[in-house]
């Protein structure tokens, strides 16, 4: 939030607020497969057991937002 907000999502807020969900998905997209063996934070899916990365992490997302 900066000075100029009164607590509301006001335009710039909500644009930081967007920049930074892009930059976290953007982080975890990229993120190796073999996170889950050195530990870490990753992306997986159940009950497959599988991490997923790139093309098949948006993949799955899409599917799964289409779903509900």
């Amino acid at each position: 939030m900066h000075n100029d907000c009164d607590g509301g999502q006001c335009a710039a807020c909500h644009q930081q607020d967007l920049e930074r969900d892009a930059a976290r998905y953007r982080w975890l997209r990229a993120r190796d497969l073999d996170t889950i063996d050195k530990g870490g934070v990753f992306a997986g899916l159940t009950p497959q057991n599988m991490v997923l990365n790139g093309e098949d992490l948006d993949e799955a997302i899409d599917a799964a937002m289409a779903e509900s």
